[in-house]
Parts: structure tokens; sequence; C-alpha cells
């Protein structure tokens, strides 16, 4: 079981990076548009736990019937798209203090 959960672990943190890094980039610079996805997906999330709101959707009949390497693929898409707004609005917050330095 280790190995599955660390694989899952490590690509599920991969794909929020994945969305996080240029959403975060592009709200840095000040995009309302990922700023605005960016927050809203993270306020939405953010009211339902995370693992109870991923467990809900798997159960649906779509993904109920997937083979195993299919249904770990839709674990780690769903997790992570979940996932991705507070890591986006670190990314921004950070990229917003970068801009702001005087050697910029």
């Amino acid at each position: 079981g280790t190995k599955l959960t660390l694989t899952l672990g490590i690509l599920i943190v991969v794909f929020r990076f994945m969305l996080a890094i240029p959403f975060g980039i592009f709200a840095g610079f000040g995009s309302l548009t990922a700023h605005g996805i960016i927050d809203k997906l993270s306020r939405f999330f953010g009211t339902i736990p995370t693992l109870l709101l991923c467990i809900i959707i798997l159960k649906m009949d779509f993904f109920i019937g997937l083979e195993k390497s299919l249904s770990i693929l839709a674990f780690v898409i769903l997790l992570g798209f979940v996932g991705f707004g507070k890591l986006g609005i670190t990314i921004e917050e950070r990229v917003l203090n970068i801009v702001k330095e005087p050697f910029v």
C-alpha cells in the first residue's frame, strides 16, 4: 500500500503545481480572469472537506466502472483540481511581492 500511496501523493502534488503555477503567475501579473478562477475555486472548495467531496464525486456511476489505473488517474486529477486554488493564491501572493520589489 505504501508504493501506491506515495505514487498518488506525488502525482497529486505535481498536478496541483501544473495548474497553480501558470494561474498564479498570470494572476500575479494582473490577469483578472486567472485571479477570479483561483479565488472562486479556493473559496468553493475551501468550504467543503476535500476528501469528502472527492469520495462523493468518485462514487458516481461513471467512476465506479473504471479499471484500477483509470480510477487512480481520476482520483489524482480530481484531488489536484480541488486543491490547486490555495496553492495558486500562495503563488499569486509571491509573484505580487516580487513584482513590487524595486529591482523589477
